[in-house]
């Protein structure tokens, strides 16, 4: 692979300039390299989507261990030149915004991996969820995040990580930290640490699909005003004909005195599924 002097050679030759916009900074570690292949170890009978190739540091390396390996690439300058310097025929390049992919274009693949930029990280992870809850999720997926998307994958309540992504993550996925990754490891170097994060699948969903669409919902809604009390951010959307003493009627024995009186980023995935699944009895429909 090309180490730092290489690469910035190889850009100025073709007059790219890492865009800031897209959040390209593009791996120059070899090391790295190998600890991610090594870390996702695609068998040979496996497919392999890789979002955001880049200049294909990792694409080589994987291109040999796989069945194939679709490699999404939304910038044409870097996916005309990777399609060049990597001739493999196990290699597709296909020029496009991963987020605009449908899922039936993804379920193809047994192992998902890619050097994510910051901007889209929730929208990426949240697309790759929907190929959890569509019962076809990956054997794996494996993402270079920076360090405060990863720990917002994994934080606890009360916590200022703590919010819409935990939860909701956490329906379709365990993010498992692998290791750190400097920003020496990168061109341009990032202002940021990185980190090697494992998201395994959860095989067995938690909830219900009618219950995860209102848990959804739910936790979308509250966090809007996530320091105000339940009973505050309640009160906004229940309808006339219901009030926050049915809800604690229908929760019942479930729920302590002063449940009501916590904030929405107090409270655990399971608070936040009791109180979708009463609204739901309720027949209450969230806007």
């Amino acid at each position: 692979m090309l180490n730092r002097s290489q690469l910035k050679a190889l850009l100025d030759a073709e007059k790219i300039f890492p865009s800031r916009r897209l959040g390209q900074s593009f791996l120059v570690d070899a090391n790295i390299v190998r600890k991610v292949v090594d870390l996702c170890a695609p068998r040979l009978d496996e497919h392999v989507l890789e979002i955001g190739p880049g200049l294909g540091a990792i694409t080589a390396a994987l291109c040999p261990r796989a069945a194939s390996v679709l490699a999404v690439e939304v910038d044409h300058r870097l996916a005309r030149l990777l399609r060049t310097s990597l001739p493999d025929p196990r290699l597709t390049v296909l020029e496009a915004d991963f987020l605009d992919l449908a899922p039936a274009d993804l379920t193809r693949a047994q192992v998902v991996l890619g050097n994510i930029p910051y901007a889209i990280s929730t929208e990426i992870i949240f697309k790759l969820a929907e190929l959890v809850h569509l019962g076809q999720p990956p054997r794996g997926v494996f993402l270079m995040l920076q360090r405060e998307v990863a720990d917002r994958l994994s934080a606890l309540p009360s916590t200022g990580a703590y919010g819409v992504l935990t939860l909701l993550a956490s329906l379709a996925f365990e993010p498992v930290e692998r290791f750190a990754v400097p920003p020496n490891c990168f061109h341009p170097r990032p202002q940021v640490p990185s980190v090697f994060l494992h998201l395994r699948p959860r095989l067995v969903p938690l909830y219900a699909p009618a219950l995860r669409e209102g848990l959804t919902s739910l936790v979308r809604l509250l966090f809007q005003q996530r320091r105000k009390k339940l009973s505050t951010s309640l009160r906004r959307f229940l309808p006339e004909t219901r009030s926050l003493s049915d809800l604690e009627r229908q929760l019942g024995a479930e729920v302590p005195p002063g449940w009501f009186d916590r904030r929405p980023e107090e409270l655990p995935l399971a608070d936040f599924a009791q109180l979708a699944a009463a609204l739901c009895e309720l027949g209450i429909e969230l806007p």
